[in-house]
């Protein structure tokens, strides 16, 4: 979308983003220029106070299991280097055995999802099964 900006004159854009870690990317040369240079608005969550339905105990215990990197990304809005990880490889390993299934069973509807890390940041995927509605969806 940032591209097709410049097309018309009249053009406007609205951004909201969350704190990231790659800074060649196209969302921190956006962000820095709107934050920098007259006629953008700019505002970031960075130094605000907690939100009142969150507590200081949820924001220890967020604190105390989450990489300092990812914690001030996700919590503290601030945009860090690439470090720290939610799965080790061991931990990834134990997962692959071998016996993974290829087929599912046709009473069950199944649905994945991958979020993919493409450089440094971590890739989360999801599967789900439920028993099959008669419509065959889940």
């Amino acid at each position: 979308m940032w591209s097709a900006i410049g097309k018309h004159p009249q053009s406007q854009m609205v951004a909201v983003s969350m704190s990231g870690w790659d800074f060649s990317s196209v969302g921190w040369r956006v962000r820095e220029l709107a934050r920098t240079t007259d006629g953008y608005y700019f505002a970031s969550r960075v130094e605000s106070e907690l939100a009142p339905w969150l507590s200081v105990e949820n924001m220890e215990e967020q604190r105390a299991t989450l990489h300092p990197a990812d914690f001030a990304r996700f919590w503290e809005c601030r945009w860090t280097e690439p470090i720290g990880s939610w799965i080790s490889r061991e931990m990834y390993e134990a997962c692959v055995t071998g016996l993974e299934a290829f087929r599912g069973d046709p009473a069950h509807a199944y649905a994945g999802f991958v979020d993919l890390g493409l450089v440094r940041d971590a890739t989360a995927s999801l599967s789900a099964t439920g028993r099959a509605a008669k419509t065959g969806s889940c």
